[in-house]
């Protein structure tokens, strides 16, 4: 089990949710297969490239990256203006489930090396950013889809997988733009490839938030509700090795 977390670092989610989580949403894109529902990835510069880490099932056959044309917002559902970010590579991990996409430059915010997680944090709290299947909606001529996050907690962490609770309940924005408690769906589909975020308060005369990448989300347990992740160490020392960084 992870330590216990301080109380003056923890962030209350409806804090988190209201002045923090647009800030994290526009890292997170979506990975569309063709012909089946999306993924999700995460936008990482390195070395001056670009590359969405991602996990390696969710880039098998013909797919599309795309990322709107504005900054996504906290309500705003993923329809209307996109474009298509130009793929120049893809790799996958041998035996983890990981990978990446190397991609033009997608002029728009990225996560540098300095926000991702090395080491093993015991403090704050965890949020699952992605684009979950519950959101999309598929007709005869359009997909429109939505990003989701979840906060979680560390069950267990190995130096090759995290493991996380998938929570019960949790909040969502009713009609009148309130945060109101309700059900989990119950399956996390589409969250895989997407984003595992430590996030933790720092208090003082400044308080101070700060976010760090700490691993990609590829799986969960139906009977045990917990979620896989790829720690971001891994990631990182596939993609120094695979892209020679």
């Amino acid at each position: 089990m992870s330590d216990p977390v301080e109380a003056n670092r923890v962030i209350d989610e409806r804090e988190f949710n209201t002045h923090h989580l647009p800030h994290l949403l526009n890292y997170v894109i979506p990975i569309v297969p063709k012909g089946e529902w999306p993924a999700s990835g995460v936008l990482v510069s390195a070395g001056g490239r670009h590359f969405v880490a991602t996990a390696a099932h969710c880039i098998v056959g013909t797919f599309r990256v795309v990322k709107s044309l504005e900054p996504l917002q906290l309500h705003r559902s993923y329809e209307g203006r996109v474009r298509e970010l130009r793929i120049l590579g893809i790799e996958r991990h041998a035996s983890l489930d990981v990978g990446y996409v190397e991609i033009a430059d997608p002029e728009c915010a990225e996560l540098g090396l300095e926000q991702l997680a090395f080491e093993a944090i015991t403090e704050g709290t965890v949020q699952i950013v992605g684009y979950p299947q519950v959101l999309a909606h598929v007709d005869q001529r359009s997909l429109s889809i939505g990003q989701g996050t979840f906060g979680t907690s560390i069950i267990d962490r190995t130096a090759n997988r995290i493991l996380l609770s998938f929570p019960k309940s949790g909040w969502k924005l009713d009609g009148s733009g309130a945060w109101v408690e309700s059900e989990f769906p119950h399956h996390p589909k589409g969250f895989s490839g997407g984003a595992c975020f430590g996030v933790m308060k720092t208090p003082g005369l400044v308080e101070r938030v700060e976010y760090k990448l700490l691993g990609i989300q590829y799986a969960w347990d139906k009977r045990s509700r917990e979620l896989h992740a790829v720690p971001i160490k891994q990631w990182h020392e596939f993609l120094v090795d695979k892209a020679g960084l």
